[in-house]
């Protein structure tokens, strides 16, 4: 894959289910994730663990204890082998073609 998404989450249930189609609807489909969830107490882990099973390039960490959105995000960089990395976070909403436009550019 040429470009990674590096997600940390906390606490995301209530906006994981918007995030999550934004990525579905975007224009380009050549493209991983990686979640990283810094020891949610919410529905984060079942929420991402359902998804991850469906979604091949689409990845699931959890931290055994919170570590912060900077250790989470180092995490999943570590994990991909990418080209490239996009940092977002769980409440971002994105345009539908903003993987292609970054790809592109």
């Amino acid at each position: 894959m040429k470009i990674a998404v590096i997600v940390p989450v906390y606490n995301g249930e209530k906006f994981l289910p918007e995030f999550l189609s934004c990525l579905k609807r975007q224009t380009m489909k050549c493209f991983e994730v990686f979640f990283v969830d810094d020891a949610s107490t919410d529905k984060t882990r079942e929420i991402l663990q359902r998804e991850t099973a469906k979604e091949h390039a689409y990845h699931y960490f959890r931290n055994e204890s919170r570590k912060g959105a900077a250790y989470s995000r180092n995490r999943g960089i570590e994990s991909s082998q990418s080209e490239y990395v996009l940092c977002l976070d769980a409440d971002d909403l994105i345009a539908d073609d903003l993987i292609e436009q970054l790809s592109q550019a």
